[in-house]
């Protein structure tokens, strides 16, 4: 294509893209070498393997032209930030912001988040020399529900050779929605009581107890209907798998049928729920838990049966590595909080030390005498949900030991925060995914949703709906078609026209009504060519050698006029020409529409 006649309107360059179009157009087409010329941006996740042994298998050797500069002299890029995409209403939010910076050599720089243009928390970051790539963890807290649109941004330098990497916007959902949990205690014990004070004001966690007062006997709280619980423990997946998290306090494993224990592990794995086992008289080796389905999912290694009897008072404090974690944070940044070291010592009943591999110790516990630290709070993801230990007996003394003054909140705000890190990640039956994190106009985006059923199974050949509300107001309704490959996978794309806010729903016909599945994309300007936008010389030469081309730069770009050697073939010549110009052909066709109307007449198909 001539260069007068190039639009330049495409937003984004994507190599991969262009070379397949190439090779398309090409055809037959005797061609004696491709020049590209390029910086190496590849915008898209898409394979160069299958395009390059194409060119490789018909001689056609790639000679590359980078441009662009392999390093730059200063530049801060903000390049990815991984946070949650949901949230409840209230909660801190914990996001981790990669920072690649060349030429800032231990420099400080300021990273602000903002939504919508408020200012939501501000970091000053030491650029570490030995670290060119750093991750830098930011909190901040929500308070308004809805969709929020927030921005990363490092105030740029003045003689930065790009400006506009110094921003990365990320959307997050905000919901005002109750999530409900089972706390299932095996006997009568002060933690029920202080735990349910701790979350009574709080109107997004909903705890459902059962306490076991005697055989067969149960104490109900906070149930929604008569007949939930009425029976005890849930008996079947669809009720236990109604709760988004669950508690277990001092009951033995043999309590539960062997069907309830693989229940409980089902509970995380397949459902995605989030699974509390708190220290108790009855649990771990003690309530006879090894081997059994719940001691698969827990982060902790069980030991077949305790030895001689264990009781400590502990320290408890936060490990090097969770300094900073939400369930922590806490206690650096909000008022009327006790500090580690004056929060008076907890019993622990359970000499547990060693974790799985998949496992963090969120925090742990010292006492004289001990081998070690042990192992108090633990937490590991297992299948879609994730199982946490709270290796302790009586939390409740940082409510009410005589230490603690009464305006005290530790005990208050840990478990608040607690059960939200428990339940803020749980899946619900209909989740779905979009193909596009920064969608532009005019660029089609894939959604993807998996549909599962009330036992979280996947459903399959189910009518699913996209509903797409535009920043106009307009409203698109498209199927969603199961991806037969798939179970309980389905897809549908659009198209966004304009810049703004999408409302993204998914929704299906269920023996409740509908389910259904929210979330948000922020249509805007394409901003990927910013980022990265260093020379890729190494995939450049990738492209030349895996063809038999040569790489230049523009330094020695004079020499490629002498590597492309001319190739003694004729050319090829499409020509196009209307059926009725060959006879041969267009009688053959009429014989054989009247051959087969003849015999469907003959079968009496007509």
């Amino acid at each position: 294509q001539a260069a007068d006649t190039m639009s330049y309107s495409g937003r984004t360059t994507n190599l991969a893209r262009a070379l397949e179009q190439v090779r398309r157009e090409l055809g037959d087409a005797t061609t004696a070498a491709l020049v590209v010329v390029s910086d190496g941006a590849v915008t898209e996740p898409v394979s160069l393997d299958k395009t390059l042994s194409f060119f490789r298998a018909a001689g056609i050797p790639i000679h590359v032209v980078g441009v662009g500069q392999n390093k730059f002299t200063r530049d801060i890029e903000v390049t990815n930030v991984a946070m949650p995409r949901q949230a409840l209403k209230g909660a801190s939010i914990a996001a981790d912001v990669l920072i690649n910076h060349r030429g800032f050599d231990n420099e400080r720089a300021r990273l602000l988040i903002e939504d919508d243009g408020r200012l939501l928390a501000m970091e000053d970051v030491t650029l570490l020399a030995r670290q060119p790539a750093q991750t830098v963890r930011v909190q901040f807290l929500l308070k308004e529900a809805g969709p929020r649109h927030l921005k990363f941004h490092i105030v740029p330098a003045t003689d930065e050779v790009v400006s506009e990497n110094n921003t990365r916007e990320a959307e997050l959902t905000v919901q005002d929605r109750r999530q409900r949990i089972l706390y299932f205690e095996g006997e009568p014990r002060f933690e029920v009581k202080f735990i349910r004070r701790a979350l009574a004001k709080d109107d997004n966690i909903r705890i459902v107890s059962l306490i076991r007062t005697a055989e067969s006997k149960f104490y109900r709280l906070g149930i929604d209907t008569p007949q939930e619980l009425a029976t005890g423990f849930p008996q079947r997946p669809e009720e236990l798998f109604s709760y988004d998290g669950l508690i277990l306090g001092s009951v033995e494993a043999g309590f539960f049928s062997t069907d309830q224990l693989q229940m409980i592990a089902d509970f995380v794995s397949r459902r995605g729920g989030g699974l509390l086992v708190l220290g108790g008289k009855r649990t771990f080796a003690n309530g006879g838990y090894f081997a059994t389905p719940v001691a698969e999912v827990l982060p902790l290694v069980l030991e077949a049966k305790q030895g001689q009897p264990f009781r400590v008072e502990a320290r408890v404090q936060p490990t090097a590595r969770t300094e900073t974690h939400p369930l922590t944070e806490f206690m650096r940044t909000e008022k009327n909080i006790s500090s580690w070291k004056t929060l008076p010592p907890l019993t622990v009943l359970h000499p547990l030390y060693e974790v799985k591999p998949g496992a963090t110790v969120l925090l742990e516990g010292r006492a004289p005498g001990l081998p070690g630290a042990l192992a108090l709070l633990t937490q590991q993801r297992f299948g879609r949900g994730q199982a946490l230990v709270f290796n302790v007996q009586n939390s409740w003394r940082w409510r009410m030991h005589q230490d603690i003054s009464l305006d005290d909140q530790t005990h208050q705000t840990l478990w608040r925060q607690l059960l939200r890190w428990l339940v803020q990640s749980v899946p619900d039956r209909i989740t779905f995914q979009t193909s596009a994190s920064e969608a532009v106009p005019q660029e089609s985006v894939e959604v993807r949703a998996q549909v599962l059923d009330a036992g979280y199974l996947p459903r399959n050949n189910a009518e699913v709906r996209l509903l797409v509300t535009t920043p106009i107001g307009d409203q698109l309704r498209l199927p969603m078609h199961w991806v037969a490959a798939q179970d309980g996978i389905y897809q549908a794309h659009f198209t966004p026209k304009h810049a703004g806010m999408y409302d993204v729903r998914v929704e299906t016909p269920s023996e409740s009504g509908f389910d259904t599945a929210e979330t948000h994309i922020q249509v805007g300007a394409a901003t990927r060519e910013y980022f990265q936008a260093e020379m890729n010389e190494i995939l450049l030469r990738r492209i030349a050698t895996a063809t038999g081309g040569q790489f230049y730069t523009a330094a020695d770009v004079s020499k490629l006029v002498e590597e492309v050697k001319p190739v003694q073939a004729g050319a090829t010549v499409l020509k196009r020409l209307p059926l009725w110009n060959m006879p041969a052909a267009f009688l053959l066709l009429l014989v054989l529409i009247a051959f087969e109307w003849v015999y469907r007449r003959w079968r009496g198909l007509v």
